[in-house]
């Protein structure tokens, strides 16, 4: 590293504020004046914010006397800068080596360390905080579940905490809620002797371990148990983000004949044949789910006009399609790609259903009337939660 001499004093033009710089003699090491700079070790170099290893500086570059030898200040007020804003808190820049940036790093993995204070546009204060790396957290909530069909006269042990719910529909007599620590349950809870005619219902907690019943001597008693679930939630992840990504890829050969009819109508999920399918739980009902599907599909028998299309849970209507031309006996590697708001952090799941609008011709996936390239032509779909 060579030679240095440590000075403490006032700054050049006498503004009265304490300073202390040092001599660097440092073999061509290429810096200039606003170079904010770290020590790795043996030699100095150029900070930059994008890792922990990178970012903490030492001082900033006030005068260069030649390829060999430049001065660092590390305190007390600084001259000589250039482009600043008075008032402005400045961090060292993530992406340019030796910056400095008014805008604090967000990126996970990034760090966020301020070193100066803009006291004109040529000036500022120095002060030299610990960098603080930007990591990943998680905020841990509940969300309910699904509805879950349960029956009447049987006990039941929650794994959640959640809610039971008792529908009648027609007379039923001494509907009751049992509740317990241990099985049988026997404390009753809620009873419901029932109406005359027409609907009804109560419900009653649950706490996650305990034995529960629903009893009756009457019918008509519809008994339903809606689970709270555990969800993570992923904070402060910057917009565009990639959060999370799934994949299925299957290299098997499957077949079908049902048709997708050529018209301008919405393909329905009761035409084409269900090939594909991928779930997913978003993290946040703000992020944008990218799902991108391949099919290598083909024609067997006649030749048709394919249909790829995808679909989401029970929904009815497909949420994009492609298509393409086949003649018989000819495949095609077809692509889907589709951009959309997650609108939900429950799990959910995506269906890619293929269909030929000729019923004399027979849809294949990974083949014509057998598997073709021993199981490497692969159909895929890929879903990438991007933040929003």
């Amino acid at each position: 590293m060579g030679t240095s001499a440590i000075s403490a004093g006032t700054i050049a033009g006498g503004a009265g504020g304490a300073t202390l710089t040092e001599d660097i003699n440092q073999a061509t090491h290429g810096f200039v004046v606003g170079d904010w700079v770290r020590l790795n070790g043996t030699s100095y170099t150029k900070a930059q914010a994008d890792s922990i290893a990178n970012v903490e500086s030492i001082g900033v570059v006030t005068a260069v006397a030649d390829a060999d030898n430049f001065t660092i200040q590390f305190g007390g007020k600084v001259e000589g800068l250039s482009g600043l804003t008075a008032g402005q808190a400045y961090f060292i820049d993530p992406d340019t080596a030796g910056g400095i940036t008014v805008t604090e790093p967000t990126t996970i993995g990034d760090v966020s360390k301020p070193v100066l204070v803009a006291a004109s546009a040529t000036t500022g204060y120095l002060f030299n905080y610990r960098g603080a790396e930007i990591t990943q957290q998680e905020a841990v909530g509940n969300s309910f579940g699904d509805w879950q069909a349960r029956s009447v006269n049987t006990i039941y042990q929650a794994t959640t905490d959640g809610i039971v719910t008792v529908r009648m529909t027609s007379d039923s007599n001494n509907i009751r809620i049992n509740v317990s620590d241990f099985s049988p349950p026997t404390t009753m809870r809620i009873i419901n002797q029932g109406p005359a005619s027409g609907d009804s219902g109560f419900s009653c907690p649950i706490k996650a371990g305990e034995y529960w019943e629903v009893t009756t001597s009457g019918s008509g008693a519809v008994v339903w148990f809606r689970p709270l679930e555990p969800v993570t939630v992923l904070l402060n992840v910057p917009s565009g983000q990639v959060v999370q990504t799934v994949n299925y890829e299957t290299g098997a050969y499957q077949s079908g004949t049902t048709t997708i009819p050529s018209n301008d109508n919405i393909p329905q999920n009761t035409q084409g044949n269900e090939f594909m399918t991928l779930a997913i739980t978003p993290t946040s009902a703000t992020s944008k789910l990218k799902i991108e599907v391949m099919a290598n599909v083909g024609s067997a028998s006649a030749g048709s006009r394919m249909v790829v299309a995808l679909f989401q849970d029970s929904v009815s209507d497909a949420i994009a399609c492609c298509e393409s031309n086949l003649n018989t006996n000819e495949t095609m590697a077809m692509s889907l790609n589709h951009f959309m708001t997650a609108g939900t952090i429950s799990e959910t799941t995506f269906k890619v259903r293929i269909g030929s609008h000729n019923g004399s011709a027979t849809t294949c996936l990974n083949g014509l009337g057998s598997r073709l390239r021993g199981g490497v032509s692969v159909s895929s779909i890929t879903i990438t939660e991007i933040s929003g």
